[in-house]
């Protein structure tokens, strides 16, 4: 559906938008928190509009049209299992996908509160600095579309790597 040499820049708008909107997001449900009498009645106000764009979007995906047909492979799902255990790299790749959502996971939360505790930094302040790294997600996706598309996907991906550790320890 999409044109290979523009792939990396349709990804990073799409990630881009993605954030923007769940930032806008955000905002909206810290007006309606903050405005509220009765929390309950928020959060359940906050659950319905969660529920209508969820909805809103699943339509819009199944409107987006297969590029290829699909061949149907019957088979039990133990035995898919199975199969997908005994691919070589599979666990070389879990263990990636593992300790890469543990750090990215982990740094933010670990990153505040040396925030608050070590640096006696204000909340003013912690929000401050999550707003730039928000900010910095932004430009990141933008940029990082159009410098995939340039360098290619492993170019990006190593530098982004080291990038992330160099960074890391300079908390340490």
């Amino acid at each position: 559906l999409i044109e290979k040499n523009s792939r990396g820049r349709f990804l990073g708008i799409n990630r881009f938008f993605w954030q923007l909107v769940s930032i806008a997001f955000s905002f909206v449900a810290l007006s309606i928190i903050k405005n509220s009498e009765n929390s309950k009645i928020a959060y359940s106000i906050i659950l319905m509009i969660v529920v209508f764009l969820q909805i809103i979007r699943l339509i819009t995906y199944n409107k987006i049209p297969d590029q290829t047909e699909k061949e149907v492979i019957k088979s039990k799902m133990s035995h898919a299992i199975t199969e997908v255990i005994k691919t070589p790299v599979f666990m070389s790749y879990c263990c990636y996908l593992f300790f890469l959502t543990l750090f990215t996971a982990a740094c933010p939360w670990i990153i505040n509160l040396e925030q608050s505790k070590y640096l006696a930094f204000s909340e003013s302040q912690i929000i401050f600095v999550n707003t730039l790294f928000f900010f910095g997600n932004l430009i990141g996706f933008w940029l990082g579309g159009y410098i995939t598309d340039k360098h290619g996907t492993k170019p990006v991906f190593i530098l982004a790597h080291f990038s992330f550790g160099t960074i890391l320890l300079l908390f340490v």
